[in-house]
């Protein structure tokens, strides 16, 4: 894998000063979540405090850390890249859902939310997990690109989870209780259960659906960031996200959430995706050659 042109790079951090960049995204992540609630029947209100928060923070950390131009801030987000051309054939590769959204059954969608789900969120969501925490986990704390792409791809799933974190943390918490539970019926002790009972209970039963959550979007996350780093731009990302988001709620109503089925609208969705990794690898092979 390649970064393409190689991005504006700030201040170099440590390797492990990464962690932080990890940190102040789910930072941003948390703070949307809290300051949603209100406006979470209204699509467009939530895209837009999304793409405030997400680009406020996102923008405020690297002015501070770096060149103080917004110029510059800009560029590092990127959003100054070259990226035509990939764009264009990302929106050649939509036209498999495009195709099948026409065919089978359309729902009306309003104008907010085609704004909200088809362009402000699509974007918003890039501008902080490609822009920010992908692009500098690579120039700035010196990660892989492969490192960075996984792990902003992990990051970007669990921020798709409501409530994630007191997940993950009973997770990593483990057995610590290690006392017994019991359970009176009558008086009587009909079960009693050890801590490390309790909490492997919890790992079977939660574990199973955080990772059917977590899978379709980090991998979707592998695919935009993989878009990201052939340009150092996130023009191409955004293009798919936005076009991907639409075809969906066109076909299958707001707020669809795809699954991994036979459904015709995801098996148009796997084959955009190929169609999109293939024609952007061939233009960049094509050019660098």
């Amino acid at each position: 894998m390649t970064t393409g042109s190689a991005g504006p790079a700030g201040p170099a951090l440590r390797r492990h000063e990464g962690v932080l960049l990890v940190a102040l995204t789910w930072v941003a992540t948390a703070a949307f979540w809290r300051l949603s609630g209100p406006v979470a029947e209204a699509p467009l209100l939530e895209a837009l405090m999304k793409l405030g928060v997400w680009a406020a923070i996102a923008s405020a950390a690297l002015f501070l850390t770096g060149r103080r131009e917004p110029s510059s801030v800009f560029a590092r987000l990127g959003l100054a890249g070259r990226g035509g051309r990939i764009t264009a054939l990302v929106v050649v590769a939509t036209l498999p859902m495009a195709l099948t959204a026409i065919v089978v059954r359309r729902q009306p969608l309003s104008a907010e939310v085609v704004l909200a789900n088809g362009l402000i969120g699509p974007l918003a969501e890039e501008v902080l997990f490609r822009g920010f925490l992908l692009f500098q986990l690579v120039t700035r704390a010196g990660w892989s690109p492969a490192s960075a792409l996984i792990v902003s791809s992990i990051v970007f799933g669990l921020a798709h989870i409501p409530g994630v974190e007191s997940d993950v943390l009973a997770l990593l918490r483990g057995p610590v209780w290690t006392g017994g539970s019991w359970t009176f019926s009558d008086g009587v002790v009909v079960a009693s259960a050890s801590g490390a009972e309790v909490w492997w209970r919890f790992v079977e039963s939660r574990v199973p659906v955080l990772t059917a959550s977590l899978v379709p979007y980090a991998l979707g996350g592998v695919v935009f960031g993989w878009l990201a780093l052939r340009c150092y731009c996130i023009w191409p990302a955004v293009a798919l996200h936005c076009l991907m988001n639409f075809w969906w709620d066109l076909a299958r109503g707001e707020r669809f959430q795809p699954i991994a089925t036979a459904d015709p609208m995801a098996v148009a969705q796997l084959v955009t995706v190929g169609l999109a990794l293939w024609l952007t690898w061939r233009a960049r092979s094509v050019a660098t050659a």
